[in-house]
């Protein structure tokens, strides 16, 4: 990904990538690891500093003007199984074809590291949490909109879920849908 990238930036620039995760277990680390590496590799590597959902790494991928993001998450699999979504410039999920020749690329190099990756130098804080853009990009696009009748579900987390709800205008009482509550398994198997 980091050779994709680079190529696709061209000559004498940065690669930019954001990495977020999931709840599940391992993804955090997982996540570091790949931002540490892509920073080792040359990227400049943008961590969340907690778990984030897809639609918020593509949305991040776009407001930072990336060239790459990456979402380490078990999706909609099974908890224990793991793995990684890659999205393109603009927040898009890579083709078939991009994603084809990583993958070769990767059968290629297959084996363990020889060494540990050196501490990321340029992730984490300088891109903020970019939690407060993505709400305030949800609430625009709703702004002015009838919720009435519908239901809706936030993919976020309920402490994303009850900030969104504090901090989002109230709807008319006719409008008002009936609340749901979120729960997340403590054990991080199902979020």
């Amino acid at each position: 990904l980091i050779a994709y990238t680079q190529s696709a930036v061209g000559g004498g620039l940065k690669a930019k990538l954001v990495f977020a995760h999931d709840t599940r277990h391992f993804s955090r680390d997982f996540a570091e690891y790949c931002a540490k590496v892509a920073a080792e590799l040359g990227a400049d590597a943008f961590l969340f500093e907690d778990a984030r959902s897809t639609p918020q790494l593509s949305f991040a991928v776009r407001e930072l003007r990336a060239d790459a993001g990456v979402v380490i998450s078990a999706s909609h699999n099974p908890y224990q199984d793991n793995g990684i979504k890659l999205f393109a410039a603009g927040g898009r999920k890579l083709s078939d074809d991009v994603e084809s020749r990583i993958e070769a690329e990767l059968h290629r190099l297959a084996g363990p590291p020889d060494t540990e990756p050196s501490p990321i130098a340029s992730a984490g804080a300088s891109s903020g949490s970019g939690h407060d853009a993505y709400v305030e990009h949800v609430l625009a696009y709703l702004e002015g909109r009838r919720l009435g009748g519908l239901r809706i579900v936030v993919d976020g987390g309920p402490d994303r879920l009850q900030r969104l709800r504090t901090g989002a205008p109230r709807p008319e009482p006719e409008e008002a849908a009936p609340r749901l509550d979120v729960q997340v398994d403590p054990r991080r198997v199902r979020i």
